[in-house]
């Protein structure tokens, strides 16, 4: 069962979910991926069901579980497999990972001692090469903002960089004029990766 498959949906509400199938109208009584405020109002009740549980964060149909041992982890996990249970809420036990001293979640990487950007995401960054045109140049500047809380003094070192976007388009092919003080804004974003860490 999907997560958001097991948030009822108001009474009074279904027949606004309606959809035309070649075998007649089709109204949900649980919650569809993809209506306008499902990611809210599962998020929303997810955290009310898991309120209180200070080493739980739900992040959507996501539940991370901090603990500083495995004890500590199976009374953590019991905890949270019941209050899931006391509200008729069903995991997957395919997309569950438990246990691990680490894990990858929203492109970081989650351990004891902290969080940090995910190494191969690093990589990319510090193997990109000088960007040719405007298009390149904001794909590079995409990635680095992804990490932008680890970079010290981010804003003030892509200053110059940013300054080739003003009045860009989508797809810009226009290339880029590289100046001493630009290439140089370049040349430090592998400097930075090497302190990606908290």
């Amino acid at each position: 069962m999907r997560a958001y498959h097991q948030i009822p949906v108001n009474p009074a509400d279904i027949p606004n979910t309606a959809i035309t199938t070649p075998f007649g109208l089709f109204e949900y009584v649980f919650m569809p991926f993809g209506l306008r405020n499902a990611g809210q109002t599962f998020q929303r009740y997810i955290h009310q069901v898991l309120s209180n549980l200070d080493f739980c964060v739900p992040y959507f149909d996501d539940v991370l579980i901090a603990s500083n041992n495995s004890e500590e982890h199976k009374q953590h996990l019991k905890q949270v497999f019941e209050r899931l249970s006391q509200h008729g809420l069903k995991l997957n036990p395919l997309k569950c990972v438990l246990g691990k001293p680490s894990v990858k979640f929203l492109g970081c990487l989650i351990t004891s001692e902290g969080v940090k950007p995910l190494p191969e995401k690093v990589q990319a960054i510090s193997q990109f090469p000088k960007p040719q045109n405007i298009a390149e140049l904001k794909r590079f500047l995409a990635m680095l903002n992804f990490y932008r809380r680890f970079l010290p003094i981010a804003a003030d070192t892509q200053a110059s960089l940013h300054e080739f976007l003003k009045n860009s388009k989508k797809n810009d092919k226009r290339s880029v004029s590289w100046t001493d003080v630009t290439l140089a804004a370049f040349e430090k974003h592998p400097y930075y990766n090497k302190i990606l860490k908290i």
